[in-house]
């Protein structure tokens, strides 16, 4: 089987019902994606978007900006990523559809475009205003179901939904008369058309009657279909023009044919139920050599009971394994009997969850897709913080809780969040984890207000219940500034974690060497009580942090280099214990210019000491250059 290409993000800005710009919505093994969305919450415009980005590989579509941010930019950006029998080759690459630039236009998307499965409910909407015994289904099928199929099988180039239209437009609204030149090129092409679409409805019924054995197998129905002939008729008059447009299911129950009125038989959950077996049919049928098969079917669950379901998810889960599946509904229940038939599938499947939000723009609220992952705390903390219905405040402080203890334990490195016996400070305990990261900042010389807000914010978060009124403006007022902090604050300990390097510790004891006389230099060994970090800043030179050492001996080395007299420290020694290597120099510095005066302080004490690492003597300025890389 040849690799394939998979989606392995999302990323949506200022398209359709999304806002200003979304966190990607992550794939990262090629799942399959499983979506339960209110109505409104934008889960329509996710298949929009996907839509739109495939077709715009092939024609120019127009990109829909959020109507709130009309005069910004928009894009829809799509990671991708190839797979093949053991997994995925990490080879990502990313292209995107915006509102002024596109690089989409690659030769797998438009592949993919052209054999892409994408249904939604308003398809299946005509099976709903038939009441007839053996109704029409003429638009259904042809121009509903198979609007965006191409019959490559049968020589043809173009889609059936789209070339019906064209026909109709040019052998009645284009053409003045009988003789005019568009009505008689389409006359000549409708009986090609008619040959294409009855070739390849011949191949779908084949393959729909094999799914109706394979997974409606108490049903005892086999399905085949009158096409009438495709005859264009003039009548009286031009308003009476029309092509002859007639189809029917012809349905058999245990081998004998439903004369007259099967509606007993295909009710309209079950003809629901065949009329997405006709479109999933006609996808089977496609070239099977594309790199890229994307199948997206929105609320297409709609009207079917759960006999009807349950087959179709099967449907998708066995006969569909080289397609990546986006699969949205409405429905709660649906939703989760999805959830637990997916987990019985040999493919993986991601579950989210799209909700109504509010945003504010001055005077003006309007809704906004809020996108809950099962495992994200912080989108779930938003979709009870901004509830349209029923917020829950003391919920969404408790998942506001989880994500920060869950930025603090991944973005603060991990010597730093120890208790004092060195075992790691559990997730759950977020004042000692606010209070670790505050330390942090201060070792390395950053600015800490933004852990001080979330230390100040300690009380909302851990005690909720503790409100007088939990549904009063403050405390949702609270609740809103902790939602602006979080991101802040994990976007701040990434960057400052991208310029810290942990290099020296326990094991990396430094020497400082303080030369009293021509013949004398008095030689401390000094030991890191915690990590040193180089911090390597951009535009500035690097620079050691702070963090706590102790001087564990002292010698003499005479004019030859050997050491003598030496004098061990007691590990406690208060007046040997210092803040810093630059703390512990100074000092040093300083008890020596009581008994040598003359001595001359250097202009950088980054020059005088040498550490031991990687089994080595190295002056520690080897560190601070640019060019350098730092030592593990």
């Amino acid at each position: 089987m040849p690799n394939q290409k998979k989606i392995i993000s999302i990323e949506l800005e200022n398209y359709r019902a999304y806002y200003g710009k979304y966190a990607p919505i992550a794939l990262d093994g090629g799942e399959n994606l499983l979506i339960y969305g209110e109505n409104g919450s934008g889960k329509s415009s996710l298949f929009k978007a996907i839509n739109n980005f495939l077709a715009n590989s092939i024609s120019a579509q127009p990109f829909i900006k959020n109507r709130y941010l009309s005069a910004n930019d928009g894009k829809i950006l799509i990671g991708f990523d190839e797979f093949d029998a053991t997994g995925k080759l990490n080879l990502p690459v990313s292209y995107q559809f915006g509102a002024n630039v596109s690089n989409n236009n690659q030769l797998f998307i438009q592949s993919a475009a052209l054999i892409k499965g994408f249904l939604d409910y308003t398809k299946l909407l005509d099976i709903y205003f038939k009441k007839e015994a053996k109704p029409n289904l003429f638009n259904l099928v042809v121009t509903n179901l198979l609007a965006d199929h191409i019959s490559s099988s049968t020589g043809a180039t173009y889609r059936f939904g789209g070339k019906w239209k064209e026909l109709q437009v040019d052998l009645i609204a284009n053409a003045r008369s009988r003789r005019s030149r568009s009505h008689k090129a389409a006359l000549l092409e409708l009986p090609n058309f008619e040959t294409h679409l009855r070739g390849t409805l011949d191949r779908i019924f084949v393959e729909l009657n094999r799914l109706l054995r394979t997974y409606f197998t108490d049903l005892n129905l086999e399905v085949s279909y009158d096409l009438k002939p495709m005859n264009f008729f003039y009548g009286s008059g031009k308003d009476s023009w029309h092509t002859t447009a007639i189809f029917h299911f012809i349905v058999k129950r245990d081998g004998i044919e439903i004369a007259d009125n099967y509606s007993d038989y295909l009710n309209e959950a079950r003809l629901s139920a065949f009329a997405i077996c006709i479109y999933l049919a006609s996808l089977k049928i496609n070239p099977s050599n594309i790199e890229l098969k994307v199948l997206y079917l929105d609320d297409i669950f709609i009207g079917l009971d759960a006999a009807n379901r349950v087959p179709i998810m099967d449907i998708l889960m066995r006969e569909f394994s080289e397609y990546q599946i986006f699969l949205s509904t409405y429905d709660r229940h649906t939703y989760e009997v999805a959830k637990r038939q997916f987990a019985m599938s040999r493919e993986k499947w991601k579950c989210i969850e799209f909700y109504v939000g509010t945003e504010t723009l001055g005077a003006i609220s309007f809704d906004k897709p809020i996108i809950v992952s099962d495992d994200d705390n912080y989108t779930r903390a938003l979709f009870f913080l901004h509830h349209a219905v029923k917020p829950d405040y003391p919920a969404a402080a408790n998942y506001f809780r989880k994500h920060a203890e869950d930025i603090l334990t991944r973005c603060l490195p991990e010597h730093e969040i120890r208790e004092d016996d060195l075992s790691q400070i559990a997730g759950y305990q977020l004042t000692k984890l606010v209070n670790a990261g505050i330390r942090f900042l201060r070792k390395v010389g950053k600015d800490e207000t933004l852990l001080q807000q979330l230390k100040n914010a300690l009380p909302t978060l851990l005690h909720p219940l503790s409100h007088f009124n939990l549904s009063s403006p403050v405390y949702k007022k609270e609740l809103l500034e902790v939602q602006n902090l979080l991101p802040r604050i994990e976007s701040f300990l990434v960057n400052i974690i991208d310029i810290c390097t942990p290099t020296f510790h326990a094991k990396h004891p430094f020497l400082l060497d303080i030369r009293v006389a021509i013949d004398l230099v008095h030689r401390y060994r000094i030991f890191p009580k915690e990590m040193i970090y180089v911090m390597s800043e951009p535009g500035s030179p690097k620079r050691l942090s702070i963090g706590d050492c102790h001087c564990e001996s002292i010698r003499q080395v005479n004019n030859v280099g050997a050491e003598t007299n030496e004098i061990a420290i007691p590990p406690h020694a208060a007046k040997f214990q210092y803040q810093s290597l630059s703390d512990a120099y100074d000092k040093l510095f300083d008890f020596n210019l009581i008994a040598y005066p003359a001595l001359l302080k250097s202009a950088d004490y980054i020059n005088e000491f040498s550490v031991y690492i990687n089994q080595g003597l190295q002056p520690l300025a080897t560190f601070m250059l640019p060019a350098v890389a730092v030592a593990p």
